[in-house]
């Protein structure tokens, strides 16, 4: 009996797909619950907890949000592009530019995000970078995963402005 090379390499590839379509859409995805935390930002400068929900992750060395001081003078330019865009807005009093970059892939979406506000002579800024997973991959509205990613992913977004002003 001969293989045929060309059938090998497509059952290969099919089952890679198939593996990938499994991480990306199916298999749970083992973080802990959303925190309350991200419900109702810390104030009077206590702990700050960056526990991310379920159903949100980050790259490799993205999260928690990194902070920094610069001498650099403030300034936003507002733009928006097809995948990036910054805006200038109002957080808690303060005035901050957000700038982010998006970007795709097999069963989720993730960016770079920045937020930059004046601080004395020169800048504070903090940096970080998100996946969250594509609730689609559970089917729709009724079931019960997709319901659950659709309501952890709105109440973290809902509240990452005060979450990132709070360790600011």
């Amino acid at each position: 009996m001969k293989i045929n090379t060309r059938t090998v390499i497509i059952t290969l590839l099919v089952v890679i797909i198939l593996i990938i379509g499994y991480v990306a859409f199916l298999k749970p995805q083992n973080i802990p619950a959303i925190n309350t935390i991200v419900n109702n930002p810390v104030q009077n400068n206590s702990p700050v907890s960056t526990t991310l929900p379920q159903y949100m992750g980050t790259y490799e060395n993205g999260w928690p949000p990194v902070v920094k001081d610069s001498s650099v003078a403030y300034s936003c330019l507002p733009s928006n592009g097809e995948n990036s865009t910054a805006v200038q807005k109002i957080i808690n009093g303060k005035t901050y530019c957000v700038s982010s970059f998006l970007d795709g892939a097999a069963g989720h979406v993730g960016g770079d995000y920045t937020y930059t506000k004046a601080n004395g002579a020169g800048i504070k800024i903090a940096t970080f970078k998100l996946y969250w997973v594509n609730c689609d991959g559970y089917g729709g509205p009724g079931n019960t995963q997709y319901d659950n990613c659709k309501t952890n992913q709105k109440t973290f977004f809902d509240n990452l402005d005060n979450l990132i002003d709070s360790l600011m």
